[in-house]
This record gives C-alpha cells, sequence and structure tokens, in this order.
C-alpha cells in the first residue's frame, strides 16, 4: 500500500509540472482544455456519487448525503463545462488548495520520523510550511496590486511544486527503508560475565 502511495505521489508530481508547464508556455491554449477537464472531472464525480446512491438500497441519512453531495457536484461540472471564464477565475482557488494539502501531507510525513526517532525531519517539517503558505498565498492573491498575472503565478508554482512533490516523496522513502532496515536488524547479544572469566586450576586450590 505504501509503495501504491509512493506511485501515485510521483504521478501527481509529474501531472504538477505538466500543468504549471502548460500553463506558463501557452495559457491561451492550454486553460480551455484544463477548464474543460476540471469541469469533466467535477461532474463524473457528481456522477458517480448519484450512481452509488442508486445502488445503495440503504435510505439513512448517509445516503441522503451522498444524493445531495452527487447534484450538487454534477451541477457545478456541468456549470463549469459551460462557463470556463467562472473556471479560470477559481482555478487558482483550487490550485492553491492543492497546495496546503501537499503541505499537509509534508506535516503529517514529518512526524512519522519523529515518531520513529528519524533524522532530518525538520526539513519536511519546513518544506510543508512553505508549501502551505503559499497555497494560502495564492488563495488570497495579495498580489492584484502588483498586477501579477494569477494563471502565470500558479503555474510557476504547480512547476515548483511538482519538482519539490517528486523530491520530497523519494526523500521520505529513504529516510523511512533506512529506519526499516535498522529496525530489522537483530541486537548482538551482551556478552557473558562467566563467559570472560577464565577456569581455575584444580592444581591452584590445593594447598
Amino acid at each position: 500500500m505504501l509503495r501504491n502511495m509512493r506511485t501515485g505521489m510521483l504521478i501527481l508530481s509529474v501531472l504538477y509540472f505538466v500543468l504549471g508547464l502548460a500553463l506558463l508556455a501557452a495559457p491561451a491554449t492550454s486553460l480551455p482544455w484544463i477548464c474543460a477537464g476540471f469541469g469533466a472531472l467535477i461532474a463524473l464525480t457528481g456522477a458517480r456519487s448519484l450512481w452509488r446512491y442508486s445502488r445503495n438500497k440503504e435510505r439513512g441519512l448517509a445516503a441522503l448525503f451522498t444524493l445531495a453531495g452527487g447534484v450538487v457536484t454534477l451541477a457545478l461540472g456541468l456549470f463549469s463545462l459551460l462557463r470556463p471564464d467562472f473556471v479560470q477565475w477559481v482555478l487558482p482557488v483550487v490550485f492553491g488548495a492543492f497546495l496546503i494539502v501537499d503541505g499537509g501531507a509534508r506535516e503529517q510525513s514529518a512526524w512519522q520520523l519523529v515518531r520513529r526517532k528519524g533524522q532530518r525531519w525538520w526539513v519536511l517539517m519546513l518544506l510543508g510550511f512553505v508549501t502551505g503558505i503559499a497555497g494560502i498565498l495564492l488563495i488570497m492573491q495579495p498580489f492584484a496590486d502588483w498586477k501579477v498575472d494569477s494563471i502565470w503565478l500558479s503555474g510557476l508554482l504547480l512547476i515548483l511544486e511538482g519538482v519539490l512533490n517528486a523530491g520530497c516523496t523519494v526523500y521520505t522513502a529513504m529516510l523511512l527503508r533506512d529506519l526499516d532496515r535498522v529496525e530489522a536488524e537483530p541486537e548482538e547479544p551482551a556478552p557473558s560475565v562467566e563467559s570472560d572469566v577464565l577456569p581455575s586450576d584444580p592444581e591452584d586450590s590445593r594447598p
């Protein structure tokens, strides 16, 4: 399971890098495709929730939440497909939320190293904090007065996050592998006191 999680993080890193590069290199061409993919993904998520609701025979409170979430998500996805300008406005907020989630994941990895008495855990904690701050700034967009394009900034941060996410994933995997190796090594038994004492010669004990 842990190996599959690392593979998923590496795939996510490549996706971040490709999206960021597309937003920086050709924003006019890539934005319509990104907006369409965003709307389609949300619509499919809502349709999947409605399908789960139709398959579930129980109609309790959880089923009602599934139904409501499916309807709202499907409507939001269809609205995003019909109004790509809305998606362009909300994309920096979504990307900022991604950065905050990634920062939280790095903080969790750092605490995992702390619990296992691993070294250099503070590197992940510091990078997680910086990533979370970058996500908050991207959501709040305090750079409007500086005339900084939010789409350009999103592309730049996504490229940096792709590289950083891949590096942190490999770095964490190496540290955890070293800890597993140390914990798996059997401890050497302590030398016996009796084995260090030479047997006495019976002739020495005679008067």
